[in-house]
C-alpha cells in the first residue's frame, strides 16, 4: 500500500512538472508508466474503440490532456477532466464504480498513470492505447471546441 501511495505521489509530481531534488534512485516518467503498465487491468486500442462506438456502444471516454492539448481537438462524445484534478473529481464522471470507461491522454503514458490509480481507487477504468496521437493516426473523426 505504501508503495503505491509513493508511486501515485511520484506519478503526479511527474505528470504536473515537478521534480525531485533527491540523491537516491528515481523513476523517470517513462520508467514509472513502463512499470505501472503491468499493473494495468485493461487496455483498448483506438481501431477497438471506434469500431465499439460505430456498432452503437457508448462509452464515458474522459480525456485527461491538458485545456491546450484538448483545444486542438478531441474524440468525439468525450469528456474533459484535467488529470491534475481527475481524481478528485471521478465522482462526477462516473457514478458507479463497477461501471467501464475510457482513459484517454495525448499519447497513452498519462492514461496509464490515471488507469491505474483509478483501479487502485476501486474504479474499472480502461486505458485507450496510444490515445489521440493513435486516434489521428488512423484519420478518424475529430472534434473542435
Amino acid at each position: 500500500m505504501k508503495r503505491k501511495l509513493f508511486v501515485g505521489i511520484l506519478a503526479v509530481m511527474l505528470v504536473m512538472g515537478l521534480s525531485l531534488n533527491v540523491s537516491a534512485d528515481v523513476l523517470s516518467g517513462g520508467d514509472l508508466v513502463e512499470e505501472l503498465s503491468e499493473d494495468l487491468e485493461r487496455e483498448m486500442g483506438v481501431r477497438e474503440l471506434k469500431a465499439a462506438m460505430d456498432d452503437g456502444e457508448e462509452y464515458i471516454i474522459l480525456d485527461v490532456r491538458s485545456t491546450a492539448e484538448r483545444n486542438e481537438g478531441f474524440i468525439p462524445g468525450s469528456e474533459y477532466v484535467n488529470f491534475g484534478i481527475l481524481f478528485f473529481r471521478i465522482g462526477d464522471f462516473v457514478e458507479d464504480p463497477d461501471q467501464e470507461f475510457i482513459v484517454a491522454c495525448q499519447s497513452g503514458a498519462r492514461s496509464v498513470i490515471a488507469a491505474v490509480l483509478l483501479q487502485d481507487m476501486g474504479y474499472k477504468p480502461i486505458n485507450l492505447a496510444g490515445g489521440f496521437n493513435a486516434w489521428e493516426t488512423f484519420e478518424f473523426e475529430v472534434e473542435m471546441p
